[in-house]
């Protein structure tokens, strides 16, 4: 596997304006823009959740026929970070366990180590689909059907 950042998307490089002015893969597969069909095994909280992410990203120009199974994890792991912070919030963030010797001992509860991990994964989901501020930070508005000029001009060849 190769070092460094992974490659972004054409269309994100396009959004977000090509800073680097490197080429663009015009080869590069395009899916249909569109809703991907909503998986039916999804939970009932993860099927509200895909009814909130799916009009925004596809709102945003993000969302095409082929991101169901990311939408997906999205929509499962948002799910998760809100089930356990609810039950962090209920039961609190430490325990008190009794050793094997009798004295009494404060942990944290595995729930809270559950919820950083979750929060770390959904972060990443969300920066994947550009719905964090500093991902969206990197993209240009507009639609993906309107061509930057700038970037039509320093494709076309040099006389």
């Amino acid at each position: 596997m190769a070092a460094g950042r992974k490659p972004l998307p054409t269309s994100m490089r396009t959004l977000s304006g090509n800073a680097g002015h490197r080429p663009l893969n015009v080869d590069e597969p395009t899916p249909q823009s569109g809703f991907p069909p909503r998986p039916p095994h999804l939970s009932e909280e993860a099927s509200k959740a895909w009814d909130e992410f799916a009009p925004v990203l596809h709102g945003l120009g993000l969302l095409t026929a082929a991101d169901g199974a990311a939408l997906e994890q999205l929509c499962e792991i948002y799910v998760d970070v809100v089930t356990l912070r609810a039950d962090v919030t209920q039961n609190g963030r430490i325990q008190i366990v009794t050793t094997k010797s009798g004295d009494a001992m404060i942990r944290a509860r595995p729930e809270v180590a559950m919820l950083d991990a979750a929060q770390r994964q959904l972060r990443i989901w969300l920066e994947s689909f550009g719905l964090t501020p500093s991902a969206r930070s990197r993209l240009k508005a507009g639609t993906p059907d309107q061509p930057d000029i700038f970037e039509e001009l320093l494709r076309q060849p040099s006389p």
